[in-house]
């Protein structure tokens, strides 16, 4: 699919005309018009401008072989990314288990109970101090 398809199309998949296009990334509707018949190609700036206003990378936009954003290299990347990311949170939890049966394991062997409750404890508010800080932080990171 080629570049000027794809504008055509995400354009209309966003409800805009060429017009309130053309006023969002301040260019003429003419320009867009070329843009949209192959007849001209945006510039690196506009380019990027399209990327960010209908939330597709510019890989997507400029190569004719992608015919959809998931295909595009970007996209394979963040999902491996991703992928990563829940395997680390997988093993962070396995890490925690493992240390709360240690020191279960510790209270048990020397008897002594209010200790082994005591660093339970512990390790449950650092882990929900953790949690609750890393929920702040996705947030606020959703926000920008």
């Amino acid at each position: 699919m080629h570049l000027y398809d794809k504008l055509l199309l995400l354009r209309k998949k966003a409800g805009m005309t060429q017009a309130e296009l053309a006023e969002s990334l301040n260019v003429s509707r003419q320009a867009v018009s070329k843009w949209e018949l192959g007849t001209a190609l945006p510039d690196v700036e506009n380019m990027i401008s399209l990327s960010r206003l209908f939330n597709v990378s510019v890989d997507y936009l400029v190569n004719d072989e992608i015919e959809s954003e998931l295909d595009a290299p970007i996209v394979k990347k963040t999902v491996a990314v991703l992928n990563m990311k829940f395997k680390n949170k997988l093993i962070g939890i396995v890490i925690g288990l493992c240390i709360v049966f240690v020191v279960t394991g510790i209270g048990a062997i020397t008897n002594s109970v209010s200790n082994a409750v005591l660093s339970l404890l512990v390790i449950g508010l650092l882990c929900l101090i953790y949690f609750v800080l890393r929920l702040l932080a996705v947030f606020i990171a959703r926000k920008k």
